[in-house]
């Protein structure tokens, strides 16, 4: 995955290589082809570089991570005949996230949603600035997410508001991402980006570059499976019903649970094409 132009910056802080996205031409970021071949690139420099210690991924827009995908662009990606190697290719970059040897902290300001919010669940440690707005909004496009959403979001939210944020599509502000009880942290904007300098320095320090199985189940006591079947009844006998992408979101969600990030990733695969 080779980006036709870089669109991420990097620079170095006391260790920790900070990656900014930077869409040129554009007040708002658009993950597309470009963005996710960028931080394949910027991800492979920092793990190899002995002199970086941690990473930090934000925006350096004012407007926030990104709003996604340019919608014109998902008919475009189904459509595209190596569709679905291109999502085998942008769930790797996921799971090579995931997997870092080293901590990646996200910094969250503005908005990111969508594929901008799923690279941000590809982090470690997720920071939000006091003016973040969060979501993945696929659902009311009939659409699932395509960048490992449906299984990322799960390392950050209990399994039934995972499920309840993936089928409603809905945006949630920082206050409320912590009285949901996401595993986030909230600062103020104005001091997001030290403080996720200083998360990753921190994290660096102590980190044995152990990484998360993605081999692994999440969910061994059925409360995550229990709560994905609350969900679909909740849905189903509602005035609109279980909608069609909202029971694959479920279905795919499950599998995650189950068998492991890997194989959710798999599904989710599957489900988007």
């Amino acid at each position: 995955m080779q980006p036709g132009r870089m669109t991420i910056e990097r620079e170095d802080v006391d260790g920790v290589a900070v990656l900014a996205l930077a869409t040129p031409d554009r007040d708002t970021n658009v993950v597309d082809d470009d963005m996710l071949g960028s931080l394949a690139v910027r991800l492979a420099e920092v793990v190899a570089d002995p002199d970086v210690r941690g990473v930090v991924l934000t925006s350096a827009r004012a407007s926030g991570l990104g709003v996604g995908a340019d919608v014109a662009w998902l008919p475009e990606l189904a459509a595209r005949t190596d569709a679905e190697a291109f999502l085998a290719d942008v769930h790797d970059l996921m799971l090579r996230m995931v997997t870092c040897p080293k901590p990646i902290v996200a910094a969250v300001h503005g908005t990111a949603l969508g594929g901008a919010f799923e690279l941000a669940l590809g982090a470690h440690v997720l920071l939000l600035g006091d003016s973040a707005v969060i979501g993945l909004p696929e659902v009311g496009l009939q659409l699932m997410p395509g960048g490992g959403g449906t299984q990322l979001l799960g390392r950050f939210a209990a399994p039934s508001t995972a499920a309840e944020l993936l089928t409603s599509g809905r945006r949630v502000r920082a206050a409320e991402a912590v009285e949901l009880g996401l595993r986030v942290e909230v600062v103020p904007d104005a001091d997001l980006r030290d403080a996720a300098v200083a998360r990753a320095a921190t994290l660096a320090a102590t980190h044995d570059g152990t990484a998360e199985d993605p081999a692994a189940g999440r969910d061994a006591d059925g409360t995550g499976a229990a709560a994905v079947a609350a969900r679909r009844d909740e849905l189903a006998a509602g005035r609109g019903g279980l909608s069609r992408a909202a029971g694959a979101i479920l279905d795919v969600l499950a599998v995650g649970l189950r068998d492991g990030l890997a194989a959710g990733l798999g599904a989710e695969r599957d489900g988007f094409l």
